[in-house]
């Protein structure tokens, strides 16, 4: 819990992207820790470092996609961290099952928060995020690269301005 409680806390001071790259650190170190673990409390500290990693990073998914995607597919597209969960998780039990070590699972899973990391370096920040700083150029265009070029975003773009406008006024 309180892993969630700090990736919030990040991801409304630095953003929802950053939060999410800076969630890989603790995932990457965890994998390792748990790799070369060579004791009970050196496996208490990698698991602990997975488990902030993930707790950091998990919520941050789920408001990064409501806030990028078009809105009349955000219902839709919402759940997808949650199925993405839940495939990670049976590929780890299916892997498990036929990788004879643990040690070499926990290799193989290394892989994962470099893919995110990959993943997200590779997108823009939320739109949401950028306007909530005040940074309005670059919101318009990450907003833009969100939807492709030939879209026009004037509109989406002005009811998230207007939103925040809102927000602000109510308190």
């Amino acid at each position: 819990i309180p892993s969630s409680i700090f990736g919030g806390v990040c991801s409304d001071k630095f953003g929802r992207r950053t939060t999410g790259l800076l969630s890989c650190l603790p995932l990457l170190a965890g994998w390792i820790v748990l790799s070369l673990s060579a004791d009970f409390n050196s496996l208490l500290i990698g698991r602990s470092l997975l488990g902030l990693g993930a707790m950091m990073g998990y919520p941050c998914a789920n408001v990064l996609v409501s806030e990028v995607v078009h809105p009349s597919t955000r219902g839709y597209l919402g759940v997808v961290p949650a199925i993405l969960l839940s495939i990670g998780m049976f590929k780890v039990y299916l892997l498990g099952y036929l990788v004879t070590s643990w040690r070499v699972l926990t290799w193989i899973l290394l892989s994962q928060p470099i893919l995110i990391f990959i993943a997200l370096f590779s997108i823009k920040e939320s739109p949401y995020w950028l306007v909530q700083k005040d940074r309005k150029e670059e919101a318009l265009r990450s907003l833009q690269w969100y939807r492709g070029d030939d879209y026009d975003v004037t509109e989406e773009f002005d009811e998230i301005v207007t939103k925040k406008q809102e927000s602000e006024k109510n308190g």
